[in-house]
């Protein structure tokens, strides 16, 4: 199935509405491919090449992203609801109104997106978080930290500004006590010291 789906795009067959639900295509090279609305439901993607492609309104639930290349590519309206992502690279793609619910989300290099207007999270299947700017991820503390909009991930928690935990309180005081701590080191430095100059001799030396 790989091979064929691969000479069809190298023959540029349209494939919009296809139906590759649960095929194993890991490493196929699909670089172009035309498949608006295609379902590519409980696929196995990994290290595949989706650059420049267009998969629009495409259904993704459930796949296997690990590796997988969507550089300059337009997902529009795409459903990848429990998609699982890591080192997947979106650089310069489209992702408005995409909807994904995989914690593993928040690796990805969203900087490098050319949009993602309406983008949606879901989380836990019930709630649905809007994406409207960068998300940040910060690591170190006993869960990760992912703030999107005017809220925060804990681990699998999500808190919008009320209840918090204490130890998550206590987490947010750390990372505030961190920041404060560079930020004052920054204002404290005197831009004008000059910096020593290399003795003459040292070079040779």
């Amino acid at each position: 199935m790989k091979s064929a789906l691969e000479e069809c795009v190298d023959r540029g067959v349209l494939l919009n509405g296809a139906n590759l639900r649960r095929f194993k295509l890991n490493g196929a090279n699909l670089d172009g491919i035309r498949a608006r609305g295609a379902s590519f439901w409980g696929c196995d993607l990994e290290d595949v090449d989706f650059g420049m492609a267009d998969l629009r309104g495409a259904d993704m639930r459930s796949t296997n992203l690990r590796d997988s290349c969507f550089a300059q590519s337009d997902l529009s309206g795409a459903d990848m609801r429990g998609a699982y992502f890591s080192r997947t690279i979106v650089e310069a793609a489209r992702l408005d109104n995409i909807r994904v619910s995989c914690p593993s989300f928040w690796e990805c290099h969203l900087r490098g997106a050319q949009s993602f207007d309406g983008a949606v999270y879901q989380h836990l299947g019930e709630r649905e978080i809007p994406i409207t700017d960068i998300p940040i991820l910060v690591r170190g503390f006993e869960r990760s930290l992912v703030f999107v909009g005017a809220g925060v991930f804990w681990g699998n928690t999500y808190y919008d500004g009320a209840g918090f935990s204490p130890v998550l309180e206590k987490s947010l005081y750390m990372l505030k006590a961190k920041i404060d701590q560079i930020l004052k080191s920054r204002a404290m430095r005197d831009a004008k010291n000059p910096i020593p100059k290399i003795k003459e001799g040292w070079a040779q030396n």
